[in-house]
């Protein structure tokens, strides 16, 4: 695939200009394409801006407790947030790997 000749190109680059990438991104969920997020991260603008809202959501997320009503919402909130960015990052890579067709 285009991609994966595009990704073996700027590997080489890639370890270069190593960014961290965010420890709320190795999750089960992503383990498939970890491999891939990572090299995207490094290389999509748009897709790190995506990667890094839902390492922000989920950090937020892990520091709510339910000791008030406001922060049960908040929580609550943040949940909701990090499940759809989660599912959009999934979303993003499957179109990149499988093509647009792939759901």
């Amino acid at each position: 695939m285009l991609i994966a000749l595009v990704l073996t190109f700027i590997n080489g680059l890639i370890n270069m200009f190593r960014m961290p990438l965010p420890p709320a991104l190795n999750i089960a969920e992503f383990a498939e394409y970890k491999e891939v997020i990572n090299r995207l991260y490094l290389i999509d603008d748009d897709f790190r801006a995506l990667c890094d809202d839902f390492s922000m959501s989920k950090t937020h997320l892990e520091k709510f407790n339910a000791h008030s009503l406001e922060d049960k919402q908040r929580k609550i909130e943040y949940q909701q947030l990090t499940l759809e960015l989660e599912k959009e990052i999934l979303d993003y890579v499957n179109k990149l790997t499988y093509g647009p067709d792939r759901h």
